[in-house]
């Protein structure tokens, strides 16, 4: 996304503030999809700008920061672990080579196990595809819908074949919850083919009474920001 922004470190001599600041300005450009902001928007943008430009200005950061950073890392919905009894395993993998990614950590993950898949995709994904990496690990499927672009159900359970049991359950959290409820021994239940899918997920497991909140929201809780519906 950022191939034509210049690169600012190992210069001889360092890059100047001046430099710092054009290529911050680039990256919050192809970030945010706009050259030039609205005027409701300026502040941000500009705040943007300078919060890019400080950390650049800190870098590159010394190996122990690097590892302390991924060390703390929190990317919900990537072969995220949210239960144990079940096992209950997330992923937002909606394209083949995020199932093919998936798969390859899949075996570490479940010791054996056989796989509830709780699955839906956009129509438009290339879903035969993503479901062939994971078909090996999956005993039983539950499909689904979630978005207005979503692949009809039916379609989806008719690409199992006659090998692999499959119930369709139209509403997304009432599949999460069947499977998981439903889930035997020497089962473990994936959530996996949509983001959107990820986030239904997690609301469907939250606590009741406990907002479900998948990253910390850019605003104020009940301003829009990013948090899933409780």
């Amino acid at each position: 996304m950022c191939r034509n922004i210049k690169t600012l470190f190992n210069f001889d001599p360092p890059a100047t503030d001046e430099e710092i600041r054009a290529a911050s300005l680039q990256f919050v450009r192809k970030l945010s999809g706009f050259n030039k902001p609205s005027k409701l928007n300026e502040a941000a943008f500009e705040r943007a700008i300078d919060e890019v430009a400080q950390v650049a200005r800190t870098l590159p950061c010394p190996p122990s920061a690097v590892r302390d950073g991924l060390a703390a890392v929190r990317w919900p919905g990537r072969l995220a672990v949210v239960r144990r009894d079940p096992l209950v395993i997330v992923d937002g993998a909606h394209n083949p080579a995020g199932s093919a990614a998936l798969a390859r950590e899949l075996p570490a993950l479940l010791a054996g196990r056989r796989v509830v898949l709780v699955f839906a995709v956009m129509a438009d994904k290339d879903w035969h595809g993503m479901l062939a990496p994971l078909l090996p690990y999956v005993a039983r499927a539950v499909v689904t819908r979630v978005g207005r672009r979503a692949a009809d159900p039916a379609s989806l359970a008719a690409a199992f074949g006659t090998d692999v049991p499959v119930q369709i359950i139209a509403d997304p959290r009432a599949a999460v919850r069947g499977a998981v409820d439903g889930a035997r021994s020497g089962e473990a239940v994936l959530v996996a083919g949509s983001l959107f899918l990820v986030g239904e997920a997690y609301a469907a497991l939250a606590s009741p009474g406990t907002p479900c909140r998948l990253f910390e929201p850019w605003q104020v809780t009940g301003s829009d920001g990013t948090e899933a519906p409780s």
